[in-house]
């Protein structure tokens, strides 16, 4: 079991939280908080209800594939600029992770 953190951290950090400024407004929560909340709940959710048709191990390997997404998205918002060494870090991900799941499992239908 975990110690609690002593009181004056406690209030310390309540006076940096962004919502405790009176400028921001009552609104901003419901529309910050809130979505990431559900957002992040759907995830573990959904990623656990998978369990159900597919082995961890192949569930693992699948979101080894996160930071291709998260760049493409980033180029697709234009966050990040695209270029060669970037373009080889998807292929050599990529490769890796079609290598991994090559022989993959056989799995078991939805119906």
């Amino acid at each position: 079991m975990e110690a609690p953190p002593p009181i004056p951290l406690i209030l310390s950090e309540q006076k940096m939280l962004p919502f405790n400024d009176s400028s921001v407004g009552g609104w901003n929560l419901p529309f910050t908080v809130v979505p990431t909340a559900i957002g992040t709940a759907m995830d573990v959710n959904l990623s656990n209800a998978s369990l159900v048709f597919i082995s961890v191990t192949f569930a693992t390997m699948c979101k080894s594939a996160a930071p291709i997404f998260l760049l493409l998205f980033a180029f697709a918002f234009r966050l990040e600029t695209p270029s060669f060494k970037l373009s080889g870090i998807i292929m050599v991900i990529s490769i890796g992770i079609l290598l991994t799941e090559f022989c993959g499992e056989e799995y078991d239908s939805i119906l």
